[in-house]
């Protein structure tokens, strides 16, 4: 009852950031994508969707002695586990919303704030979560999670305590915790093996430190080792269906690890590193099309370096102002140094990389450079009487850029798929005689984790980008016939790839009245028999394209 009371403040002012965001920034379907195993668990009818995404595609296969083939449904995407769809279950049980996966977001925040206050008992957990939604970047990503990041960084944090904890105190529980929680972080995306690696060296760190402890006698060197060898084997124990399992029968699913790969060398040295897309991110953080808002990214603007150059030069410049002013020695602070530096490694392996687009592939990256700047706080709190004044030109510099990010962000302009319309669209397909009468058929990029995942339960929402084909169309029209369904298509009037006149030249389709015609997203069905339309009676009550109604939904 007393925890229950320690953390209400922090879910209370939780859920007034979730309905602040959310009035001035849509949905976007890439939010939901790692919640897509609910989406044909919960919908039984979208299993009809056999096209893009379709219910099973990214299942894996485990085939074991005497004991036959298993189904094992450890994926939401390619390369995304399902780890985070089995977190946000209950809660989504409770709370079927949008709003409850932005609210997930920021309970791992405050999951985050907890361990670094673990990891560090001289920063409480109260500024250590203001810390962190102060960091605008970081924060939004939280929110608006298009990684997984939250658990991703949350695993970060809780290997490297638990990792101190084991070295600490010898204790067999911490390095079996470590093991099992490694196999989430890679279950959870194959992307969690680099920052691991992070984890492992910095902590090495750690462990010299603790030397001499370890070693004083033969039964404590005895006692590391096999605690190390258990903690190795309970990995390989945990760690085993994600190993042996196969994708599709086919590759074992451990080749995904393999995938990727770096700027050739010849590129890296002509400057082509520069002209990449991450590199275009890194420089326009806080802008809305570095979040994915908004395409393609923008020249970096006066504020939006400097953003960037206070971000990564901020820790940095307070190691060098401490060493120069004789406040600390470099030997004081190993290991905030080792955190930048892995920090650096990581980002400029991100810059590298062949296979990183977007931002929250850039952010993997930014756990460790708080890890630095905390780290090198809590040194400074043990090593100095008085706060040194360094730290206040640093934390103004930070509020100061954070702030502007703040004012500026949600004055961007959004891109068509993301905008309010499509909640006011998502609001109409709700409608229990639609849900049941009729298949959605999404045709365009942006609508598809959304609608599935939050609607109506008699609703089957298929998802065809593009559809071009007239075998596309006869397999429609079969279904529908299977099912004695009529088909109703969801579909942007700006760019797509989607071919439709095929569309409207292959079934006699009315525009649902209840859309406002100037509305990025619109709808086309087929008429119903009695020639009424559930969307014509809708018309005189159409949602706005940003009310608190639509947000809701």
């Amino acid at each position: 009852m007393r925890a229950v009371q320690h953390l209400l403040p922090y879910l209370l002012f939780s859920l007034f950031i979730v309905f602040a965001v959310s009035l001035i920034l849509p949905y976007s379907m890439d939010e939901f994508s790692q919640f897509s195993p609910i989406t044909c668990l919960y919908y039984p009818n979208n299993k009809l969707n056999i096209f893009r995404e379709a219910c099973g595609k990214y299942d894996l296969t485990l085939s074991l002695p005497f004991l036959g083939q298993w189904i094992l449904p450890l994926r939401a995407f390619y390369y995304v586990g399902s780890l985070q769809a089995l977190a946000y279950f209950p809660l989504f049980l409770l709370w079927e919303s949008p709003l409850s996966a932005r609210f997930l977001g920021m309970i791992w925040l405050i999951a985050e704030a907890h361990v670094l206050s673990l990891l560090f008992p001289g920063v409480r957990r109260k500024w250590m979560f203001l810390g962190l939604i102060g960091f605008f970047f970081y924060f939004l990503m939280h929110v608006v999670d298009r990684g997984p990041i939250g658990p991703h960084f949350f695993l970060i944090y809780l290997s490297y305590w638990l990792l101190c904890e084991w070295i600490t105190t010898l204790q067999l529980r911490y390095i079996l915790w470590l093991s099992f929680i490694t196999v989430l972080g890679l279950w959870l995306k194959p992307t969690y093996a680099g920052p691991l690696v992070g984890v492992l060296i910095v902590g090495f760190v750690h462990f010299s430190k603790h030397f001499g402890t370890l070693f004083a006698s033969k039964q404590s060197a005895a006692k590391f080792f096999i605690q190390l060898t258990a903690g190795v084997l309970a990995f390989g124990f945990f760690a085993a269906p994600i190993f042996l399992a196969r994708i599709n029968g086919g590759p074992a699913y451990y080749s995904i690890f393999r995938e990727g790969g770096w700027m050739p060398l010849a590129d890296v040295l002509q400057g082509k590193i520069f002209a990449g897309h991450s590199w275009g991110m890194l420089w326009n953080m806080w802008h809305a099309n570095a979040l994915g808002r908004w395409e393609p990214v923008p020249h970096p603007t006066m504020l939006s370096i400097l953003y960037t150059l206070v971000t990564l030069l901020c820790i940095p410049g307070l190691m060098l102002g401490l060493v120069v002013s004789r406040k600390l020695a470099f030997r004081q602070m190993v290991e905030p140094v080792a955190f930048f530096v892995i920090f650096l490694v990581v980002l400029g392996s991100v810059l590298l990389s062949t296979t990183a687009w977007a931002v929250h592939h850039l952010i993997l990256a930014f756990p460790f450079l708080i890890l630095s700047g905390v780290s090198l706080f809590d040194v400074c709190r043990h090593a100095l009487q008085r706060v040194w004044k360094g730290w206040y030109v640093a934390g103004c510099a930070v509020l100061l850029v954070n702030i502007l990010a703040f004012a500026t962000y949600f004055r961007q302009p959004i891109r068509t798929d993301d905008s309010f319309s499509r909640q006011s669209i998502h609001q109409i397909l709700y409608d229990k005689h639609l849900s049941s009468t009729y298949l959605y058929v999404l045709v365009d990029f942006g609508m598809y984790y959304y609608q599935g995942l939050y609607g109506n339960r008699d609703q089957a929402v298929l998802f065809i980008l593009p559809l071009d084909k007239q075998e596309q169309i006869s397999q429609l029209k079969e279904i529908a016939a299977a099912h004695h369904r009529k088909l109703l298509f969801v579909h942007q009037t700006g760019w797509s790839t989607t071919d439709k006149a095929l569309i409207t030249s292959s079934f006699d389709l009315q525009r649902c009245a209840a859309v406002p015609e100037n509305f990025s997203w619109q709808i086309l069905l087929e008429k119903d028999k009695s020639g009424d339309s559930p969307c014509r009676s809708a018309a005189a009550s159409a949602p706005a394209e940003r009310t608190l109604s639509t947000i809701l939904w």
